[in-house]
């Protein structure tokens, strides 16, 4: 069941737009872009009728307030089809079909290639609980090969970067155009860590 609290705005006090009074009001307690989907819900109310965020409130004005569902945190499996291109105990290369999310996000629904993965194995939770085994990413509308992390060990999470890191540029790059804008640039990899079966994956994609 939502929560709901009151508000009332205190006597004395100067004119101010609702979302700006509820936001000072439940400062710590909820972050401002769940307090605006209150708003966009009709679930901040005055007299029993929603408002809007602008909303001038005045001495006195009181105003009932739904508070949203907290977000997640945990990615649920869902039984969504995955073409699996390569397998074993630390990876699990993918082909991504366009038109599906990466990870759970803002105005995402239980469909992601997260989701999805979940259903055929354990993602590494190195990236974070709703980001489980992500390694990089494409866009929403991009299609092709994904490697994610099915290690528990966060340590292996660097390693595979740092692996892939050493592959060659050209071939990196049609494999992982956004690589680039990877959060690893403090890695100082060996070309040693590079493993046969990541060479054998990228040749293979290189080769289509």
């Amino acid at each position: 069941m939502p929560e709901r609290l009151t508000y009332v705005h205190p006597d004395g006090s100067e004119p101010m737009r609702a979302d700006k009074a509820l936001a000072a009001f439940l400062s710590g307690r909820i972050s401002r872009s769940r307090l605006l989907v209150s708003f966009s819900e009709g679930k901040v109310m005055m007299g029993g009728k929603p408002v809007e965020k602008k909303l001038l409130l005045r001495a006195g004005d009181a105003l009932e307030v739904g508070l949203p569902e907290p977000p997640p945190d945990r990615v649920e499996p869902a039984d969504i089809p995955v073409e699996i291109l390569y397998e074993d105990d630390d990876v699990a290369a993918v082909n991504k079909p366009a038109g599906m999310t990466v990870h759970p996000g803002s105005g995402t629904g239980p469909d992601t290639l997260v989701h999805a993965m979940l259903s055929h194995c354990p993602l590494s939770l190195a990236g974070g609980a709703m980001r489980p085994g992500i390694v990089h990413r494409l866009d929403r509308e991009t299609s092709g090969a994904m490697v994610l992390a099915v290690c528990a060990d966060p340590a292996d999470l660097t390693r595979i970067s740092e692996e892939m890191s050493w592959l060659d540029p050209e071939v990196r790059s049609a494999v992982f155009p956004d690589w680039e804008t990877l959060p690893y640039d403090n890695m100082s990899p060996h070309p040693d860590l590079v493993s046969e079966r990541l060479e054998s994956l990228y040749r293979l994609q290189s080769a289509n």
